[in-house]
């Protein structure tokens, strides 16, 4: 025989347990979203402090000097010409020896232009320019060159197709 209990007037009867699944699915969800958050947020900022870090570098650093010196950059832009973060920036070491290449975007009142530069480090630890141009309005000039010296026409992106 089984007895019939019947809970005394006005209590509440027990609740089934809930096992909480949904709890640690929820918390285990934004955790790996918190994770993901901050692993994208350390990319991000390692991408900024190196193209912060190639502003920084001699190559960059004397070209833009020799650009700012140049009066023909300074007749294409006007003064003060100020260097942007480089677009690319390539440095090698092999062996004892150290090349770099760099290409960034100079502005001034009067426009905008652009700046290419090879270099290596000599046998004195010293950066010398294999290659230094200035583009602007069409024209290239080699800075590198007497300052009097003539500017090159600017390379058409046809120049390379086979005729």
């Amino acid at each position: 025989m089984t007895a019939n209990v019947e809970p005394a007037p006005g209590a509440q009867p027990p609740q089934p347990k809930k096992s909480g699944a949904l709890k640690w699915i929820l918390i285990g969800g934004a955790g790996c979203a918190l994770i993901l958050f901050l692993l994208a947020g350390g990319c991000v900022g390692a991408l900024f402090w190196g193209f912060a870090q190639a502003k920084k570098q001699p190559v960059y650093v004397q070209s833009l000097q020799k650009v700012q010196a140049d009066p023909r950059a300074a007749a294409a832009l006007g003064t003060p010409i100020e260097g942007a973060t480089p677009t690319q920036f390539n440095f090698n070491t092999t062996n004892a020896s150290e090349t770099a290449s760099v290409v960034y975007a100079v502005t001034g009142p009067k426009g905008t232009g652009s700046v290419s530069a090879d270099a290596y480090k000599d046998l004195n630890n010293k950066w010398t320019f294999k290659s230094l141009t200035f583009t602007a309005n069409g024209q290239t000039i080699d800075l590198l060159a007497n300052a009097s010296g003539p500017t090159l026409p600017a390379e058409a992106p046809d120049d390379h197709k086979e005729k």
